[in-house]
């Protein structure tokens, strides 16, 4: 793969975080990416500093996870110096390590960099205890919000080297010293943590990873087929429980060498005879087969009953969005339909994680003219909202406003004021779009996005609304065309660089597997992406 498509990929398929309602794209940044980085370039070699907006998604444990929108200022640059360093980086992380996921850019998946393999995990795990009494499972506490970008040179060539050659041009100039300083102009120069999110941190985070397997290898020297690691998940097999606790000072001491800690929450040893599977996800994998034989209203009751027993049962595992995709397998009829509708809305209220597959469902049975029950799925948009605007619960406020969209429903003045409310470009501009298209009661009250629409707005964390709201022509700004005069937005203003398309539609639902590779049943798209401690 040549360098040009291998920046395009990074920018196209693995820039804005996959958990954004389809609205929100990078493919025309993609497009003009050679181009807008030469002028780029151009203008200066030092990038200014931008903070990236924050987009939080929730979790099975009832808490949120933080993504990463990151400016275009500092993503593109980075995305370049990846690409066109490949072949360094690619000989790191494919190093002798316990890795089974090694994060190589890909034309063939939806991302660039495919998701984690976890029924690979599972056969691992498995094969491990085959041969092994005891495994150490453990993981990093909060990998991603505590990688330390200096730890990256350290990495790539070496600490002592680093330490030695810090104030040389040497180290200046180096690989590791580079992508250090391309992260911090994302994160207004911060040196803690990497934003979660783009596919760059995958690559960045599986470099710090084979680094500490080298020194574990180093001192442990664990024989093939002995340990694997997922992202930051390890799974260690030994002979005794003696030996499979020392091991932990060991992967401790590894981490530490790049300012990480391990997770002691997660830190334990397992015995070969410990359950390592859940049983809901193969239940509920036999409803296409039950459905198919009965095509009944009956079957999908039955389903989605057994599924809200799991969720008691496992309340901090992804059931229902797990369950909802599983009746992608079969053909739900007009008749069934109202039935189904119903533990679609109720699923999207017990368990947010679900809204996305909510919606996704509802869009594609609309596009196929199936009656929809507008009053109900109005009251759920409406709850939806005036419940999670105030919390700043991004995900599940923008994916209900993209659900009026998508069936030309509009949005009552009480939710239309929560959203007003909301500091986050990602809602903004869907309220926005609905307005524009005649889909908001009465006006927004645009006072505090307005404040955005700025020169200084466009290095903030909210430079996508300052950004697309300027170019759609959906908010006036007393600074005019302050994109056009901005020496980086300008550009792609130039170029007709758009982050939001308003024509996007869900993905057409597709048929599930029977075992799915990428998702693991009680992990969501973002942790399945990232793992499950950020």
């Amino acid at each position: 793969m040549r360098k040009s498509q291998r920046f395009r990929l990074l920018l196209s398929n693995g820039y804005f975080p996959a958990e954004l309602p389809p609205p929100f794209c990078t493919e025309s940044l993609a497009k003009f990416r050679e181009a807008v980085s030469t002028s780029w370039s151009n203008v200066s070699q030092t990038y200014p500093a931008t903070t990236y907006e924050t987009f939080t998604i929730p979790h099975p444990t009832g808490l949120r996870r933080t993504l990463a929108i990151v400016n275009p200022i500092a993503q593109l640059p980075l995305c370049k110096l990846l690409s066109d360093n490949w072949n360094v980086i690619s000989r790191h992380l494919k190093r002798k390590s316990y890795s089974i996921d090694v994060p190589l850019i890909s034309a063939n998946t939806d991302r660039s960099i495919p998701s984690p393999n976890f029924a690979l995990s599972a056969q691992s795990k498995s094969e491990i205890f085959s041969r092994y009494d005891y495994a150490l499972i453990s993981d990093i506490s909060r990998f991603y919000g505590t990688l330390y970008t200096h730890a990256i040179p350290w990495a790539l060539h070496g600490k002592s080297w680093c330490k030695t050659n810090l104030r040389k041009a040497a180290y200046r100039h180096c690989l590791g010293s580079y992508l250090d300083t391309a992260i911090r102009k994302g994160q207004d120069n911060q040196s803690v943590g990497i934003p979660i999110g783009p596919d760059t941190s995958r690559i960045i985070s599986e470099i710090i990873g084979v680094s500490i397997d080298t020194i574990v290898q180093r001192s442990k020297k664990l024989s093939s087929g002995q340990a694997f690691r997922q992202i930051d998940d390890w799974f260690i097999g030994f002979d005794s429980i003696s030996d499979a606790e020392s091991a932990i000072a060991t992967l401790s001491i590894a981490c530490r060498e790049f300012e990480l800690e391990l997770n002691a929450g997660k830190t334990k040893v397992q015995q070969s005879s410990s359950s390592i599977d859940n049983p809901w996800p193969e239940e509920l994998r036999r409803f296409s087969v039950e459905f198919r034989q009965h095509n009944s209203k009956q079957s999908l009751d039955h389903h989605f009953s057994k599924s809200f027993n799991y969720l008691e049962e496992f309340p901090q595992q992804n059931v229902l969005d797990f369950a909802i995709k599983q009746t992608w397998n079969v053909h739900i009829s007009e008749e069934v339909w109202p039935t189904y509708e119903m533990h679609l809305l109720r699923s999207g209220r017990a368990s947010p994680l679900a809204i996305p597959s909510v919606v996704q469902t509802f869009s594609n049975y609309h596009e196929r003219d199936y009656p929809i029950n507008e009053e109900r799925v109005m009251k759920f948009i409406q709850d939806v909202i005036c419940k999670n605007a105030p919390l700043a619960h991004h995900a599940e406020v923008s994916w209900a406003l993209f659900l009026a969209k998508t069936l030309m429903m509009k949005i009552p003045r009480s939710a239309a004021q929560a959203v007003s409310q909301m500091n986050s470009s990602v809602c903004a501009l869907l309220a926005l779009d609905l307005e524009s298209n005649g889909q908001i009661v009465g006006n927004l009250d645009k006072r505090m996005w307005r404040a955005h629409m700025s020169p200084d707005g466009l290095e903030s964390n909210m430079w996508l609304l300052a950004y697309e709201a300027q170019v759609k022509g959906w908010m006036r700004s007393q600074f005019g065309d302050y994109v056009s005069a901005n020496l980086y937005f300008g550009e792609l203003k130039r170029r007709q660089v758009s982050f939001y398309g308003t024509q996007r539609k869900v993905q057409s639902i597709k048929k599930v597997p029977m075992f799915p590779r990428p998702i693991s049943p009680g992990v969501n798209m973002a942790q399945s992406m990232f793992g499950l401690d950020w």
